[in-house]
């Protein structure tokens, strides 16, 4: 079994700030990659792919549905953020993505695998035949 299986980006879709604290609003929920925050009680640390320059603020991290379950992440340090700023969640669940679900209309997760060329080579070198393309 494995637990973390991947790191997971995602694209901040539009924000506001309540109350001195900022609210993004990103491309993805708890009805796909981050339904282990319902159904496994799992927590997620967003990382700002930018880094953290200047002064954090108490953030809340918000899903694309208006479903008000679809929050990722509460009371998190975050720099300020932008639209289209991208945030990564590192060690996301092996499970995640096979049960997520297009509710509300919105599609599932679109994968892209991406290996640094040592893990590559050991794919290639584990099991040859597995590996298709040599990019």
């Amino acid at each position: 079994m494995v637990a973390a299986a991947y790191t997971l980006a995602t694209r901040v879709h539009s924000m506001r700030v309540d109350r001195d604290r900022p609210m993004y609003y990103i491309n993805d929920g708890v009805y796909s990659s981050f339904n282990c925050l319902l159904y496994d009680h799992a927590s997620v640390t967003p990382i700002p792919l930018k880094g953290a320059d200047g002064p954090l603020y108490k953030s809340s991290i918000w899903g694309p549905t208006c479903d008000s379950l679809d929050q990722v992440a509460e009371d998190c340090l975050l720099p300020m953020l932008k639209v289209n700023d991208w945030l990564v969640f590192e060690g996301m669940g092996a499970y995640t993505l096979a049960a997520a679900s297009n509710f509300n209309g919105f599609p599932a997760t679109v994968v892209h695998h991406v290996a640094s060329v040592e893990k590559w080579a050991q794919l290639k070198k584990i099991c040859p035949g597995c590996v298709s393309r040599d990019e």
